[in-house]
C-alpha cells in the first residue's frame, strides 16, 4: 500500500509532529526536567521498597493521615483548575484584542484611501501615497 504523495516542499503532518517532537526532546529544558523526574522517581521508589519489603518503616511517622492527604489533592486541583481557566480568559482576551486591532489598522487605511477619492492633490501625489 503506497502512501500519499506529497509535493517537495510539502512535509506531511505525520513528519512535521515528529519533527517536533524531536525537537522538544532535545531541548536543555526537557532533558533537565526529565532527569530530575526520572532520578526522583527511582529514589521514591528505593525508599518505599526500603520502607514496605524489608519492613523498616520509618516513613511511617513522616506521612499525613488521609484526610490531610486528600484534603490537600482537592485544594491543589481546585487551585490547578482556577489557574488554567483564568489563562484561558486572559488567553482569549489577548486574542479578542488583536483581531480587534488589526481590524482598527483595517479601518484607518480604507478611510485614509477613501479620503484619496475626494482629494484635490494632483493625480500623481495621490498615486504616491498609495
Amino acid at each position: 500500500m503506497a502512501g500519499k504523495q506529497t509535493k517537495p516542499g510539502e512535509a506531511s503532518l505525520w513528519r512535521k509532529f515528529v519533527g517536533d517532537w524531536r525537537a522538544t526532546i532535545r531541548s536543555r529544558a526537557f532533558i533537565v526536567a526529565f532527569g530530575i523526574g526520572s532520578s526522583s522517581g527511582c529514589l521514591g521508589a528505593i525508599l518505599y521498597y526500603f520502607d514496605t519489603t524489608l519492613g523498616w518503616n520509618f516513613l511511617r511517622p513522616a506521612v499525613p493521615s488521609d484526610v490531610v492527604f486528600n484534603v490537600f489533592v482537592m485544594f491543589s486541583s481546585l487551585v490547578a483548575a482556577f489557574r488554567t481557566s483564568h489563562a484561558l480568559v486572559r488567553y482569549t482576551d489577548a486574542a479578542s484584542y488583536l483581531h480587534k486591532l488589526s481590524a482598527c489598522w483595517f479601518d484607518s487605511a480604507s478611510t485614509l484611501l477613501a479620503f484619496c477619492r475626494a482629494s484635490d492633490a494632483a493625480e500623481d501625489e495621490i498615486y504616491k501615497f498609495k
